[in-house]
């Protein structure tokens, strides 16, 4: 965990914004809304499908072991942006109720492929950022990128 801190404070450190940049999204913001958009798809389907052909609760308990510390820095990523607890609450909330009636274009066992593989992902935050991208998970971003970043 003092390791995965560390990161994070390197990674504050590079990507800082400046005052007048505070509201738009750096490159790791962007990261972090993914790693957490797709925590939240995959702990929201899998209670969904845990009556299913295709329970994979225990994968995704095995990748909220795993990258523990990756989602505990994704979340004070976003709070640090986001201000307030009331904001970030509101943020993960909205981010649920997407999940709730399932993931368009994917059945439970999709879901499950990308729990099993969320399990063997290398266990950092540009990784998982990753995975989630190729997952087509699409954060929900409410502002402009920060300048020079894609929001890929």
């Amino acid at each position: 965990m003092h390791k995965i801190l560390q990161s994070f404070v390197a990674l504050s450190a590079v990507f800082g914004t400046t005052t007048a940049q505070a509201a738009c999204w750096s490159q790791p913001e962007v990261a972090a809304a993914k790693v957490k958009q797709l925590d939240t798809m995959l702990v929201v389907s899998a209670l969904r499908c845990r009556n299913s052909q295709s329970d994979f609760m225990s994968s995704y308990n095995r990748f909220a072991t795993r990258h523990r510390g990756n989602l505990a820095v994704a979340s004070v990523m976003l709070q640090k942006h986001f201000g307030s607890a009331h904001a970030f609450d509101h943020y993960i909330i909205s981010g649920a109720n997407r999940y709730g009636a399932g993931v368009e274009g994917m059945s439970c066992a999709d879901l499950a492929t990308i729990a099993r593989t969320a399990t063997e992902e290398q266990s950092t935050l540009e990784a998982v950022a990753n995975l989630a991208e190729r997952s087509g998970v699409d954060p929900m971003l409410d502002g402009a990128m920060c300048e020079g970043v894609a929001r890929r």
